[in-house]
């Protein structure tokens, strides 16, 4: 269903889900989940509260892209708490591609779309000894800009996924990957002059330890 739609990134799943993206408007700027440039996945809400995601059961605040997930479990509510690391509202769990014991596969995928989007995926799995080990690589290159002025992104992801079954019920599995990822930062808010009003007020500064209040020698216009 994913692959069908062209999903790549949990911004585009929220839209598909009974999810709803979190731009705490009530916090306007000082929001710092929006205007961090570490922040590379939007927060969301799942019926008006809360919402978190894991991968492979642990939160990261490293970027999330689809070409590393093999699959997606989406809990609503209380139920969160089960899978991993739980919110108020709801959780995505996100499962990372590991090696297959059963099949050989590889797949090459190429995306293209409006922005001068650019992408490409490779995906190959190798069975070394059928039902006991083998390994998979995976690697990743994108290109887009926007709709926006200075808008872009750049990635390039590349992983490597070991596993190898000792016994019949064990299952031991490894995976590394190294990635780089370029973009804009930007403000989801018009610009605003406060500065003028501080002015205007008398250009106060108050020390928050010892409470006075001061007056520059700005003139008021």
């Amino acid at each position: 269903f994913l692959d069908d739609l062209a999903v790549t990134n949990l911004d585009d799943l929220i839209g598909l889900a009974n999810f709803e993206p979190e731009f705490e408007d009530g916090s306007g700027f000082n929001a710092p989940a929006n205007r961090l440039a570490t922040n590379s996945t939007n927060p969301f809400r799942v019926r008006g509260q809360g919402g978190g995601f894991s991968v492979d059961l642990v939160e990261t605040g490293a970027p999330v892209d689809f070409a590393d997930i093999e699959r997606v479990e989406l809990s609503s509510g209380p139920n969160s708490i089960l899978f991993g690391a739980g919110a108020t509202g709801g959780t995505v769990t996100l499962s990372t591609k590991r090696a297959n014991l059963q099949r050989n596969t590889h797949q090459l995928r190429w995306q293209t779309g409006s922005w001068k989007l650019q992408r490409a995926e490779l995906d190959f799995n190798r069975v070394l000894v059928p039902g006991r080990a083998g390994f998979r690589v995976w690697g990743l290159w994108g290109d887009r800009e926007g709709w926006r002025h200075y808008d872009f992104e750049d990635t390039q992801r590349r992983n490597i996924a070991l596993a190898g079954r000792p016994w019949r019920q064990t299952t031991l599995s490894a995976s590394h990957g190294r990635g780089d990822q370029r973009r804009h930062v930007t403000q989801p808010y018009n610009a605003a002059d406060q500065f003028t009003l501080w002015q205007i007020l008398g250009a106060q500064t108050r020390d928050g330890a010892g409470g006075t209040v001061a007056t520059t020698g700005l003139a008021s216009l």
